[in-house]
């Protein structure tokens, strides 16, 4: 199939310079942006798994809300070329203890649910682990 469209130069120059980055002519290159749009089902902004995902929550977080699966909400978002939105410790919660606010991790370490003995500290041969 032939087709034939009248673009600016200065646009036809940059099409000329993305499409030598991944080193291909100018018309495959075109090709292929027209193929990903068809392809594209959802307009992107209108996505609710994009929306959530600017919002910086998690892939869990964002199946939980939207009754998806995990897998399902990290192929969209790989499919956008979206990374991944990391769990920061101050998401996590906290815990009061006494008049204190601290983290769920510590808050373990501190009442001891992660506590070492000496020989434990020390591995097996007696050296201190690293």
């Amino acid at each position: 199939m032939r087709f034939q469209m009248d673009i600016p130069d200065e646009q036809f120059w940059k099409l000329a310079g993305k499409a030598e980055q991944f080193d291909m002519k100018v018309p495959e290159y075109v090709a292929d942006l027209c193929a990903v749009a068809a392809s594209t089902s959802v307009p992107f902004d209108s996505d609710p798994v994009l929306q959530l995902w600017r919002a910086r929550y998690t892939d869990a977080q964002i199946a939980a809300r939207l009754s998806m699966t995990n897998s399902a909400v990290s192929s969209r978002r790989r499919r956008y070329g979206l990374p991944a939105n990391r769990r920061r410790a101050r998401d996590e919660g906290s815990l009061a203890v006494g008049e204190k606010e601290i983290s769920r991790r510590s808050a373990h370490i501190e009442h001891g649910a992660f506590a070492l003995d000496d020989q434990q500290r020390r591995g097996p041969a007696g050296r201190k682990a690293l």
